[in-house]
């Protein structure tokens, strides 16, 4: 790497820093808004807490106004806003991590076959797309069965991982967390790659096998046997991965030999994860940084809230060395915080937008059956209630004797249409707009857990971006952390 190159590297990580502690300063400063459980609106007086400017903002706009405004569009009606709620706005999208998808330049489904060198030849190249994948009557084999989401997602971070396979010069991947092989199966059939699906649910790796037995047959049916046993298909393994160093000495051992491959061997390889959850990304980070045979890690997480905190067993949040050495009450990022991050802006705010809102009107019922909970049985306060489906339909004594149901409790039929309960109810808009707001910061918590992880893979002596790979409407979790090792 020349020095200018490490100088631009250098100037990016500390931009990289000045944004993460910003983003944290933010959230310290809006905790009493973000930690603010829409269960205990009525219980806590939420809307209380809100600065009268805002309230009076907020009362006085439709909720599809509000969707407009909360994604920065215009808007017809030309409201003055308060300054303090527009500098929320203007620094939470300044700060954030921008979620717009990127062209990829991945093919649609529908377009007519590009020239491939491994379409025109006997030989595969790995990383490059085999006959599997540009035949008109086989590319279908790989999504089917899969639903958009999830067919969406696997597209795009197979192209993903082939391109980092080839910048690595690596022909090997492990996906960890495969299931049913999806993503494992597209790199291997698809790409050329020799592929290791690790899962700890054997179930899944059984599906897994079943559906490749299934395209085997018909692509051979089309391409041939001698061109089909060319490609290697995915080898599973049903292992639970650890980040203590016999697990790290286990998964080497165990992924070496699946591939066939010879402990002594000069082997490396790239590790995958399509939404690892909770911790198994900071495990996967881990494992990367650890291991020299790892050259490149692409993965989009999920499930925020599932991180452990502290190092027993594994710490999950923060993972830098960066981050652990500021005070712990700017760094601490609460379960509120970290389960409201998993949460889309953008679709909750295009349901605003096209008036798709009245199902959200179950946040008033829920919190107003809370707060009346809370007065029987202080001691049962966020406890569990059964799912009640259509409660559109029916008045709040029949939803709450529904909810109620599972936990065997009963509220008096007197409190439960009491004037100050219908109050609240006919004011539900205003536990939307709550949170709402509350939706606002989201960007900015997982900005922070993801550029800790990206300070971390630097911090290794690696090179990291954050790509916004998929359709955040389509996709929640939609950004894509890759590390690539420069030796």
């Amino acid at each position: 790497m020349s020095e200018r190159e490490t100088s631009n590297n250098m100037d990016m990580y500390s931009r990289e820093k000045t944004i993460v502690v910003s983003c944290l300063k933010l959230i310290q400063e809006f905790s009493w808004l973000l930690n603010a459980f829409v269960l205990d609106f009525y219980t806590e007086d939420h809307w209380k807490r809100l600065p009268s400017s805002w309230r009076a903002a907020l009362k006085g706009c439709s909720l599809e106004e509000f969707g407009e405004w909360m994604l920065m569009n215009q808007c017809p009606n030309q409201r003055v806003w308060p300054l303090s709620l527009l500098a929320l706005r203007a620094s939470t999208k300044a700060l954030s991590l921008s979620r717009d998808q990127i062209s990829l330049n991945i093919r649609d489904e529908d377009e007519s076959d590009p020239p491939s060198l491994n379409n025109n030849s006997s030989t595969t190249i790995p990383g490059m797309e085999t006959k599997c994948l540009t035949n008109k009557n086989l590319k279908q084999l790989f999504v089917k069965h899969v639903k958009p989401k999830k067919r969406h997602e696997t597209i795009i971070m197979a192209k993903l991982c082939a391109d980092a396979a080839i910048k690595s010069k690596v022909s090997y991947i492990v996906d960890v967390g495969g299931g049913k092989g999806h993503l494992s199966r597209l790199l291997a059939y698809g790409f050329g790659l020799r592929v290791c699906c690790v899962d700890s649910q054997g179930s899944l790796i059984s599906s897994a096998r079943e559906i490749d037995k299934q395209l085997e047959y018909t692509a051979a049916k089309h391409l041939g046997n001698s061109y089909m046993q060319q490609l290697s298909g995915p080898e599973y393994l049903t292992l639970t991965v650890g980040c203590s160093d016999d697990s790290l000495h286990l998964f080497k051992k165990e992924v070496l030999h699946k591939l066939h491959l010879d402990k002594e061997s000069e082997v490396s390889f790239g590790i995958v994860g399509l939404h690892p959850c909770g911790d198994l990304a900071a495990t996967l980070l881990r494992l990367f940084t650890s291991l020299n045979e790892a050259k490149f890690i692409c993965i989009a997480s999920c499930c925020y809230m599932k991180l452990s905190l502290t190092s027993c067993p594994v710490q999950g949040y923060p993972l830098s060395s960066f981050l652990q050495m500021l005070p712990n009450d700017l760094t601490n990022l609460t379960y509120e915080a970290l389960e409201l991050s998993c949460h889309a802006l953008e679709s909750y705010c295009q349901r605003l937008q096209s008036q798709e809102y009245k199902f959200l009107k179950i946040h008033s019922f829920r919190a107003a059956l809370e707060k009346l909970i809370v007065k029987h049985y202080p001691t049962m306060k966020h406890c569990g209630l059964r799912s009640v489906k259509h409660f559109d339909q029916m008045d709040f004594p029949l939803y709450a004797e529904k909810a109620l149901s599972r936990i065997n409790l009963s509220i008096p039929l007197c409190d439960l249409t009491s004037s100050d309960i219908s109050e609240q109810l006919e004011n539900w808009q205003d536990v939307v707009a709550m949170y709402s707001l509350r939706l606002l910061l989201a960007p900015l918590v997982e900005t922070v857990v993801l550029l800790d992880r990206l300070i971390y893979i630097q911090e290794c002596g690696g090179l990291g971006s954050i790509i916004p790979g998929f359709d955040p409407v389509l996709s929640p979790r939609n950004l894509i952390l890759q590390g690539l090792k420069t030796v």
